[in-house]
């Protein structure tokens, strides 16, 4: 919760903050040092300040690794380190606890700070969690004048081309419920040619945007730090209604994605759509025009860094983004 680097110059909205003192809880009768592990995925709850911190559950098989010290959340000394090698009846004893997500609310201002309302169980609603890359919410309009929204949460697998989603439930406290009776449903979507031989992670990142539409990342990684890298951003599907049965939400999954952007060179680790962009923030023009829907990409480059930029998305329905 305390902002480390200095936000003034940062154009356009966009702010790069680094929170030194986010405690995430300790599970009952394990130890985790307030630390999480392997938070893989961010999904904002689309019309609130509410975010889901995700983990992917890679590493829950796996002890404790930290080796800084923590002092300030009641353990026993400065000098305290993690030991994977001690045992559970050690003080010094660690151990991972399953993925959890993390409901979390974020405020702006001149010190804007993150804090964690609730926390939910990939095992709750999906039992079989391997090592899950990708998160995303997205929102059907209400149903009816005073019905409440209706929200889906979407996530993917390392290396996979399925999408998994459930009901999300947003109660009038802000109380959020993953899942459903009969658990999830699947949909997968198959990477044309040359893709499907130049990606070997179909979807490392998903986002849904105002209209509905599912957008995805993927990248090509040999996890070496030096690359070589190659990416791809593209649309996969979109949320709609049943053509027959009237305010039925439906998520369509395309049979191959139908917009696509090629990103050679550079690893893509997220994807954002976005509206309404002040469009004198990447060119020339009034600070009050807003541009048309954009596609965000998010690079980590490993040693080369990183970046942030906007990009079109073209073919295969001649559909462009506006800038």
């Amino acid at each position: 919760k305390e902002e480390k680097d200095a936000t003034e110059g940062l154009e356009g909205g966009l702010m790069h903050l680094e929170f030194t003192d986010l405690a995430f809880p300790d599970p009952p009768g394990i130890i985790t040092g307030h630390r999480s592990t392997d938070l893989e995925s961010v999904a904002r709850i689309p019309g609130t300040n509410l975010v889901l911190l995700c983990e992917s559950g890679n590493s829950a098989d796996k002890a404790c690794n930290a080796t800084r010290a923590d002092p300030k959340h009641g353990l026993p000394d400065p000098t305290w380190r993690y030991d994977a090698t001690a045992s559970k009846t050690d003080p010094t004893f660690c151990e991972t606890p399953p993925p959890r997500i993390y409901v979390s609310e974020v405020t702006a201002g001149e010190k804007p700070t993150v804090t964690i309302k609730q926390e939910i169980y990939w095992t709750e609603f999906y039992p079989g969690w391997v090592n899950v890359e990708a998160t995303a919410v997205g929102k059907w309009p209400a149903p009816a004048p005073g019905a409440p929204d209706l929200y889906v949460f979407l996530w993917a697998e390392r290396e996979s081309t399925t999408i998994h989603y459930t009901d999300l439930v947003l109660d009038a406290n802000n109380t959020v419920s993953i899942g459903r009776p009969g658990g999830f449903d699947s949909k997968s979507f198959a990477l044309p040619p040359p893709m499907n031989q130049t990606l070997n992670r179909p979807i490392v990142s998903l986002d849904v945007d105002d209209s509905g539409g599912i957008y995805a990342a993927a990248a090509y990684d040999t996890d070496g730090d030096f690359g070589p890298y190659n990416s791809a951003v593209y649309k996969i599907g979109e949320l709609t209604f049943h053509p027959e049965f009237l305010g039925f939400p439906m998520v369509e999954i395309y049979p191959e994605p139908t917009m696509f952007a090629e990103v050679n060179g550079f690893k893509v680790e997220a994807v954002a759509r976005a509206d309404k962009v002040p469009v004198n923030m990447y060119e020339d023009g009034e600070a009050s025009a807003v541009s048309g829907p954009m596609t965000f990409l998010g690079t980590d480059d490993e040693n080369y860094g990183g970046t942030l930029r906007p990009i079109n998305l073209t073919l295969a329905d001649l559909e462009h983004d506006e800038l």
